[in-house]
């Protein structure tokens, strides 16, 4: 029964912890200070103060009647415990002719003191002892009150330099220039000729105005976007219009302002940044040249990896990976460089299977490019050319299936493309599946050739990916005839940051060798796929008439276009 008392508020016991864990850092921050503060300034008046406040030179008390007697002293004055004064320079025709003293002079022990001095003509006076209270006010007071206030202001940031919000002085705190959402005042109106970035970034819009369509299918606030492009090519406005657009805060900041001299700035400006963007929840972290601090981490050993730059950049991934956000309040990433990545695309009442090719497709090729407008030679060109490509991979015996074939260009700088996809996970490889993945290769150049006589430009990534593959076949994998299973592959040095290949233990002719069996190994294959193009070219011409109706087909065209009678029987075995 309810016996009319409330129950007591539920406690959050993590945020509980969390608050048990500053509360007790910052008393071990206060003891420390305090025990600290006591030793500096006892160190302080000891060899600092005491040694400013008697300046002169201390002299015995002998000594000091010794050169009373002899007429060296000329001025004194007596004061509780000690005497300060003046006497004759001991060395002669020294400057300035009187030096200060001062002795411990205890009053009870010489009663006939204040006679000598007058019968010296000493000019003498005496002094009043200080008051206690006074010197207690300015040898500790005073300091202790400098040193609590200083340390009060540290006391209140302890915390702010693990949580964020700038440490000491301000030193970690984030320089990013915060935009008020009524500020922005640029919208997608305001950008030109940047339609499929624009039509990309509204997927980030919906996310920051209603994230929740995408949770109920289990989709996860994107961590961020990567903007790509030269310099002036307008990645800045396109941020800020997509802020705009959604009515949500901006942070604009760049790279080169989280790297400072001094090891650990730069991750406390990064908590402090992202602290910052929480609190004002929807919103967008534009970071700008994010290169500064994103360099590539692989294939290279660096010496003292531990710098700032590393510190900085680990505690951005940590921050992007780990940074909690509700599907209330969103934030989002935005940076710019001018190194390509891409985001996945999900808008639909179910994830179908079309959503995963499509991100497959985006992190193959990019972006569909479809302002790029291409002449009817060059579309026919390619069209001819991906054609070549699906045919040889549907004919040779250890092909992976075409899944797509496209000649629209996409932001990769590709003007086609065609997908293949394995039906299993693959790791050992025989000569002949990579001699097949050659011929797949160089299809594209070898159905230039069978049907217009001439070669063109875009097979330069085929060839370059074709060399590459058939000299790890010589040198790595010791598939040569000629150099039989030996290694020449050359050990890998970091030269300026890169790694270059360390040829010097392979002799002249041996390299020779190598570059004529890489010679021989590509000029095979890409007869091989020319010979397979010129027997099915009335497919060829199929395929390609369809892509240049269509622009994109998928991979049952290519069996369509073959007639379903050219495959390979070992090939069909192997499907099987």
């Amino acid at each position: 029964m309810d016996n009319g008392k409330l129950a007591p508020p539920k406690t959050d016991p993590e945020k509980e912890q969390k608050s048990q864990q500053q509360r007790h850092r910052r008393w071990r921050f206060s003891i420390g200070y305090v025990v600290t503060s006591l030793i500096a300034l006892w160190l302080f008046q000891e060899f600092i103060l005491t040694p400013l406040m008697h300046r002169a030179a201390e002299i015995p008390y002998s000594e000091f009647k010794q050169k009373l007697a002899g007429g060296k002293i000329i001025k004194a004055v007596i004061r509780s415990d000690d005497i300060v004064g003046e006497m004759k320079n001991p060395k002669s025709g020294a400057s300035p002719s009187n030096v200060p003293f001062n002795t411990v002079f205890v009053p009870a022990s010489d009663p006939n003191l204040v006679e000598e001095l007058q019968k010296a003509g000493v000019s003498y006076s005496f002094q009043r002892p200080p008051s206690p209270v006074g010197g207690f006010l300015l040898s500790w007071l005073l300091p202790l009150a400098l040193l609590g206030g200083f340390g009060y202001v540290a006391y209140r940031r302890v915390g702010a330099s693990r949580g964020g919000r700038g440490g000491i002085f301000g030193v970690g705190r984030s320089k990013a220039i915060e935009v008020k959402p009524e500020q922005v005042g640029v919208t997608f109106k305001d950008v030109g000729g940047a339609d499929e970035a624009i039509a990309e970034l509204h997927e980030i819009i919906e996310f920051l105005k209603a994230p929740e369509h995408f949770a109920k299918l289990g989709g996860r606030i994107p961590k961020g976007v990567l903007l790509v492009g030269p310099p002036g090519t307008g990645k800045t406005l396109l941020a800020k219009a997509t802020a705009g657009e959604a009515q949500v805060a901006f942070f604009e900041t760049s790279g080169s302002e989280f790297i400072e001299m001094f090891v650990g700035v730069g991750a406390a400006r990064v908590r402090d940044l992202f602290e910052q963007a929480r609190r004002a929840a929807p919103a967008i972290i534009f970071i700008d040249e994010i290169d500064a601090i994103g360099q590539s981490r692989a294939g290279a050993v660096r010496m003292g990896g531990n710098d700032e730059r590393e510190q900085t950049l680990n505690q951005l991934l940590t921050e992007i990976d780990g940074f909690k956000t509700s599907t209330v309040l969103p934030v989002i990433i935005m940076a710019a460089t001018n190194r390509p990545e891409t985001l996945d695309p999900r808008k639909a009442e179910a994830v179908a299977l079309e959503d995963f090719e499509t991100a497959i497709e985006r992190v193959v090729a990019g972006l569909e490019k479809k302002s790029r407008v291409m002449n009817e030679q060059e579309r026919t060109t390619v069209a001819y050319h991906e054609s070549g490509h699906a045919l040889v991979a549907e004919l040779v015996p250890h092909g992976d299936p075409v899944s797509k074939i496209s000649i629209v260009p996409h932001s990769r700088g590709a003007l086609g493309y065609t997908m293949q996809m394995p039906t299993e996970d693959r790791y050992l490889l025989s000569v002949n599946e990579l001699q097949d993945r050659l011929a797949v290769m160089l299809g594209g150049r070898a159905a230039e050739k069978v049907v217009f006589n001439i070669i063109s430009t875009g097979a330069s990534d085929d060839i370059m990916r074709a060399t590459e593959l058939a000299r790890r076949m010589v040198t790595e994998f010791g598939m040569s005839e000629k150099l039989g299973s030996v290694s020449y592959s050359g050990r890998q040095l970091q030269y300026l940051g890169g790694a270059i290949e360390d040829n010097s233990r392979i002799s002249p002719e041996t390299r020779q060798v190598i570059d004529n069996e890489v010679q021989r190994i590509v000029t095979t294959q890409y007869e091989r796929a020319q010979a397979m193009l010129k027997e099915h070219q009335s497919a060829l011409e199929t395929l390609a008439r369809q892509l240049l109706k269509q622009e994109t087909v998928d991979g049952s065209m290519v069996k369509l276009a073959l007639g379903n009678i050219s495959v390979p029987a070992d090939k069909q075995k192997s499907k099987s």
